[in-house]
């Protein structure tokens, strides 16, 4: 008896699972039929015409477009597949922006949802090898498909949800095509295989490696988000038949029965292993053909209407054979951005600008964003911070570099002046090389020259001939009288007037201020001003203003502000030596600059980073600037407190220079900045921008008044433009239905209870 079932095994498994196999098929379809038989429909509200809007009717819809045949190939068998759907949420609404205008017109409705959604994916571990932690999920999409990590960090980054987390979700789930969970588990295996050392792990063979463990539309956006798209696409279809647009069963059907051959085929050249025939599909859905075509109908409705919208507007606005032109469209835009001098890339930076404003003004203790209301006087200010203080002046200035008048020297001249007894006692001094020569004669000094190798005769050359200038200051004269003058302006602070190769400021200082007391004396002195360096002239003094606290650019362009930094680092620098890393700890001050001002504003990092939001390559330091930029966003978006923000004629220059700056500009499509290049023709008309950060520290938004055509052809960036333009008429005729569905109140969110 052993034997004789040993031998046909196979054959009583094979009838055992066919048995097995054909009884929960049936049971399980015959259920399903059976709840379909039973269920009560009822009415949820009205739809966009007036008619009713039936519960199982957007159920229905709203279960077939929950999924589509991509997810066969990226999800495998964790959801079930439905190869009718060639992609409806995936290509037309989540891909287009369509549903990114839906969901940020009922941000309210989706805002807790999307917060579970963030909560799951701050908690969400990707896969790493426990022994090995470079074999992770990480290395191997940093490798592949980087954007990845890129839009992880984005939500990683977030406090908390808002409407940007949406279009972050849509991001990655279109992202998650690029390396499917099957295929990252196939990479990862082979990485673990080329080390014999490391043992296999077993999560690596069992876990769901899928992104945040999502698979179907629901777990990525929620079953309220679906069954919104289905309201829509509803909506959408009564509108289309509204207009004109006719679609038949019979031809519903028989796009269906074209998809379903499309999805074999297609993961048949996958190599992806399935057996599925049309009536088993529509069995895993729980409904007939009729049934499926009649969803699919409005499917098709929704999709001529807002296609044949899109192409016609292509056609009709610009010939065929003109319209690559629009790969040049320019979006007008008032651009809102922070004062150049205030972009901060580097703690150095940040720390220079807090200690500026700790200076000048009272600050709100409690509020790290604020900028200065009002500012100390005058002489509050000079009693602290004196260098802060100065006295403006205008003048015309020409200076010469006595090495340009040094090279007037002929080389004859220059060789008897080496050879003269005074000249060659401050040459030997000098220069070391020189000093095993006697040279007590004019011969022997001119050998003792001639024995020094050519690049140590060129610095004794050099140096004989700065020597010689002193000898001649017509030399210098000449070069003053033909050189150019150039418009400055200097300030007297604290008895000094700074500017290069002055090395004694505080001389140049004091004949400024006896301009009014000494008139000739000082002027004929400025007139021909010489230091070490060079010889300056200052012409056309003119007293601009009296005393007055420095701006934040003057401040920092004469070098008072880096030395009030460094007098505040070296003050602190014993404290904070000791929070430095060993191997930095024993440098100067000078080689830790940043890293000490880092640790010093440690507090006010910990509060920004928090505000970062997208702009996860933005150095935190510009996200000071980010924060006060939000404030005047939010006013002026309100036209509220213009001249708080926008600098007024005639105000205060020291509460005017933290003002933002509003300027008219003209973008492209290809501008080379891709925040420029993308943000403006994502926005409607009359639309304001989100607060950005640059990586050089920069901080900007836009409020975009309208869009431009160019009249220049390109042709080969046909294409291109008519996707972006198509796309654009698809987000702004959903805004549009968006309204009207608001309007008739065709929103139903969520569906019944028993529906959740």
């Amino acid at each position: 008896m052993l034997e004789f079932l040993r031998k046909y095994q196979k054959y009583f498994l094979f009838i055992v699972t066919t048995m097995v196999i054909s009884s929960f098929v049936f049971f399980g379809t015959f259920s399903t039929f059976t709840k379909m038989e039973t269920r009560k429909d009822q009415t949820i509200g009205k739809a966009i015409d007036g008619s009713d809007l039936k519960l199982l009717e957007i159920a229905a819809l709203s279960k077939f477009l929950s999924s589509d045949r991509d997810d066969a190939a990226i999800n495998g068998h964790r959801i079930p597949i439905n190869l009718l759907n060639d992609g409806v949420i995936r290509k037309d609404l989540l891909a287009t922006g369509v549903a990114d205008i839906l969901i940020r017109g009922n941000y309210p409705m989706f805002k807790k949802q999307l917060g579970a959604k963030l909560e799951k994916i701050k908690a969400y571990r990707s896969y790493e090898h426990p022994d090995a932690p470079f074999v992770s999920a990480k290395a191997v999409w940093q490798r592949f498909a980087p954007d990845i990590n890129r839009e992880w960090s984005f939500l990683q980054s977030e406090e908390a949800v808002n409407e940007e987390t949406f279009s972050h979700l849509v991001n990655l789930y279109q992202l998650q095509s690029a390396l499917p969970s099957e295929w990252l588990r196939r990479v990862l295996t082979l990485h673990e295989q080329q080390y014999n050392w490391l043992r296999p792990d077993p999560r690596l063979r069992q876990d769901d490696l899928s992104i945040f463990g999502f698979h179907s539309l629901s777990d990525w956006f929620g079953k309220d988000f679906v069954d919104l798209i289905a309201e829509f696409i509803h909506s959408a279809a009564i509108v289309a038949a509204e207009n004109g647009y006719r679609v038949s069963l019979a031809e519903a059907k028989g796009d269906l029965r074209r998809n379903f051959e499309d999805s074999i085929q297609k993961l048949q050249a996958a190599k992806w292993p399935i057996e599925l025939t049309f009536k088993g599909q529509l069995n895993l859905l729980g409904c007939d053909e009729g049934a499926a075509a009649e969803v699919w109908r409005k499917v098709l409705l929704f999709r001529r209407y807002f296609q044949d919208l899109g192409e016609s507007a292509f056609l009709d606005r610009l010939p065929y054979t003109e319209f690559s032109a629009l790969a040049q469209e320019k979006a007008n835009v008032d651009l809102y951005r922070c004062p150049t001098i205030f972009k901060m890339s580097s703690p150095l930076d940040l720390y220079s600008f807090q200690t500026y404003l700790k200076a000048i003004a009272p600050m709100a203790k409690n509020d790290v964003h604020s900028f200065p209301s009002s500012t100390y006087s005058v002489i509050e200010v000079e009693k602290k911070t004196p260098e802060l203080v100065g006295v403006e002046y205008r003048a015309q200035v020409l200076a010469v570099d006595k090495r340009e008048a040094a090279l007037k020297a002929p080389f004859k001249e220059v060789l008897a002046f080496e050879m003269g007894e005074e000249a060659w006692k401050l040459l030997k001094k000098e220069f070391s090389s020189l000093q095993g020569f006697s040279g007590k004669t004019a011969d022997e000094r001119f050998q003792a020259l001639e024995k020094i190798s050519p690049e140590e005769r060129g610095k004794i050359d050099f140096f004989a001939r700065r020597l010689l200038v002193n000898k001649h200051p017509e030399w210098v004269q000449e070069l003053l009288d033909s050189s150019q003058g150039k418009d400055m302006q200097l300030i007297l602070s604290n008895g000094k007037i700074e500017l290069p190769h002055i090395e004694d400021p505080a001389r140049l200082g004091s004949l400024f201020k006896e301009i009014l007391s000494s008139p000739e004396t000082s002027l004929t002195a400025l007139h021909y001003f010489e230091t070490e360096e060079a010889v300056f002239r200052f012409e056309n003094i003119e007293k601009v203003s009296d005393s007055k606290v420095k701006t934040y650019e003057e401040a920092k362009k004469d070098g008072t502000l880096a030395t009030m930094v460094d007098a505040a680092l070296a003050e602190a620098f014993p404290k904070v030596r000791i929070k430095l890393a060993p191997e930095e700890a024993v440098k100067d001050l000078s080689e830790v600059k940043e890293k000490v001002a880092e640790l010093l504003l440690v507090d006010l990092k910990k509060t920004l980073e928090k505000e970062r939001g997208d702009d996860v390559d933005a150095p935190w330091c510009a996200l000071r600037w980010k924060a006060f930029a939000a404030k005047a966003k939010e006013d002026l978006a309100n036209h509220q407190n213009e001249g708080l923000w926008l600098k007024v004629e005639g105000e205060n220059p020291l509460l005017a220079q933290f003002k933002m700056e509003r300027v008219e500009k003209e973008i492209s499509r290809s501008a080379e900045e891709d925040w420029m290049a993308k943000v403006p023709f994502m926005l409607v008309p009359n639309e304001w921008s989100a607060v950005h950060a640059e990586t050089d520290g920069a901080v900007h938004f836009m409020f975009l008044k309208n869009r431009i055509s160019s009249d220049e052809p390109i042709l080969e960036q046909l294409s291109f433009g008519k996707g972006m333009i198509v796309a654009d008429v698809h987000r702004v005729l959903a805004k549009e239905l968006l309204d009207v569905m608001k309007q008739k109140q065709a929103i139903v969110i969520p569906l019944q209870q028993e529906q959740e």
